[in-house]
């Protein structure tokens, strides 16, 4: 079935007539306008009293398809259109918001981070945010809530009603996003639920936004209609354990904390903590700080142990590393689905026959996990990341093969990731589903770390760094005696929009079986 509707203001519209027809399920209504061309429904269709005339909102991309990451703001238009009476208008108004899925009011917490890059979160959450939700169903119902202090998003995320909602706008960078997530994961008797039940969209209004650019939800409004449409994907977290500094790390895994995003140490992670203080710039401080971390380079001492997971036999391999857990039961605390990694005493891991595949200690420029392709919307810092896939991307670049030279082409254009092609830049790329990283420095290290650093080691004759940025999310949170991370997939639920095309992230880089794997040079 069709509607056919007269426009009551064609606004120089050559048709006078719009045709409105059901979305075969995508959730969207589609209009031919004059022009010929396909558009996308918003959500909001109304009609003011016993009137003839309803209006539909319209999100109309400048491009279609969309691009890969779409930075473009989407525009908005309104269409008035006419009915044969009040009758008939109230009926098209039902069906259209049967077809557009908005039969029912939702109800959202938008938390907002005024502090975040460039402090445009207020801003866009009052010009954006609010007024979308209050045009999408005059029944929906929201409370916003602006963080004060560092951890207050996690605060929030405890204390949520979770019974009464439909989901969470996150206004902000990544490290409000990580924050959130942190809460939903720790709240003490219903974790396993919340992480589900309270979706999370990410209004990019950070310096990096790299969720959002995984999602090609940049946009504001883009993030917002797959918030109120209710289209939902399932990602994978990297559960991380930090043995923070003094403590042991045969026995001291540290506590928990859940990445939905990256993980990084070296290059990227120096270049996050060392712009903290120029959050003010923007985006721009993490070019001025490449451009001096590039020209002064600095390198990490590390022993490293992986799970691959590039084959069947590999994952089958890990799986009886890592073991398995029973679906039907819930653990006591999110960080329990990672037991094997947390409670494993490192000389075990590193141990010959452990299952587990060993580097030896080396110094490191550059290493980074991802779970999502992008770090920030112009990063494409793991083109073959994929939500949901149970594994997490690692890129390491050892020190000695580290050359500005090398890799400065393929940063003056971040949003392809071609840096991941070893045979261009030395960067080793591969699937994993677990990763120790112990840093062993050998100027500086304790005693007590002698034992992983392996014998034989060889290191470069440029000095290494006994500490450096570890960077969760975007968030810097210092350095660690010993780092262990494990993929828990599908652990999160976030707002995504339905044309995402994840394969196109990875369009101008090599298959990931071409890339260098991991230790391609040492591996024991």
């Amino acid at each position: 079935m069709n509607l056919t509707l007269e426009l009551a203001k064609p606004k120089g519209a050559v048709a006078s007539q719009v045709d409105l027809s059901p979305p075969d399920g995508r959730g969207a209504v589609s209009v031919v306008a004059a022009d010929g061309t396909e558009t996308t429904h918003f959500h909001r269709d109304w009609v003011l009293g016993p009137s003839t005339r309803l209006a539909v909102l319209v999100l109309r991309p400048a491009t279609s398809p969309r691009p890969v990451v779409d930075r473009a703001t989407t525009p908005l238009e309104a269409w008035t259109l006419q009915a044969a009476s009040p009758a008939a208008a109230a009926a098209a108004v039902a069906t259209l918001r049967e077809w557009l899925e908005v039969t029912k009011p939702r109800r959202f917490v938008v938390v907002a981070n005024p502090f975040a890059g460039r402090q445009k979160a207020r801003g866009v959450v009052a010009d954006v945010v609010v007024p979308l939700l209050q045009l999408a169903h005059e029944g929906n119902e929201f409370d916003v809530v602006e963080t004060t202090h560092r951890g207050h998003a996690t605060d929030v995320a405890r204390s949520l009603d979770i019974s009464r909602l439909d989901g969470a706008l996150l206004a902000g960078g990544d490290g409000l996003v990580h924050e959130f997530f942190n809460g939903l994961l720790t709240r003490p008797h219903d974790w396993s639920t919340a992480r589900l039940a309270v979706p999370v969209a990410h209004i990019a209004a950070g310096s990096g936004n790299g969720l959002a650019a995984s999602m090609n939800a940049v946009c504001a409004r883009v993030a917002v209609l797959a918030a109120v449409k209710g289209w939902t994907r399932e990602i994978d977290a990297m559960a991380t354990f930090m043995t923070p500094p003094g403590a042991d790390p045969e026995t001291e895994p540290g506590e928990a904390r859940f990445c939905n995003l990256s993980l990084t140490w070296g290059l990227v992670g120096d270049i996050n903590g060392g712009s903290e203080a120029m959050r003010w710039i923007g985006p721009l401080r993490f070019d001025v700080v490449a451009a001096v971390r590039l020209a002064c380079k600095r390198t990490y001492g590390a022993r490293i142990a992986f799970l691959p997971a590039d084959d069947d036999d590999e994952e089958e391999r890990a799986d009886s590393v890592l073991g398995t857990h029973d679906e039907e039961e819930t653990p006591k605390t999110a960080a329990d689905l990672a037991a094997r990694v947390r409670d494993t005493p490192l000389s075990a891991i590193f141990a010959p026959g452990s299952g587990w595949t060993t580097l030896p200690a080396h110094d490191y420029f550059y290493f980074s996990a991802q779970t999502l392709p992008h770090q920030s919307d112009k990063f494409n810092a793991a083109p073959h990341a994929r939500a949901g896939d149970g594994c997490m991307d690692v890129g390491l670049l050892d020190g000695g093969g580290a050359s500005a030279l090398r890799l400065v082409p393929t940063l003056l254009d971040q949003s392809k990731g071609k840096h991941i092609d070893g045979r261009n830049t030395g960067i080793q790329y591969q699937k994993v589903r677990a990763v120790v990283v112990v840093p062993v420095d050998p100027a500086y290290r304790p005693a007590a770390w002698a034992r992983y650093a392996g014998d034989g080691a060889k290191w470069s004759a440029r000095a290494t760094c006994a500490e450096g940025h570890m960077v969760l999310d975007g968030e810097v949170t210092g350095w660690a005696a010993a780092l262990r991370v494990q993929v828990v997939p599908r652990l999160l639920r976030v707002f995504a929009p339905r044309d995402l095309d994840e394969e196109a992230f990875a369009r101008h880089v090599p298959k990931i079986d071409e890339l260098l794997p991991l230790g391609a040079t040492w591996a024991q």
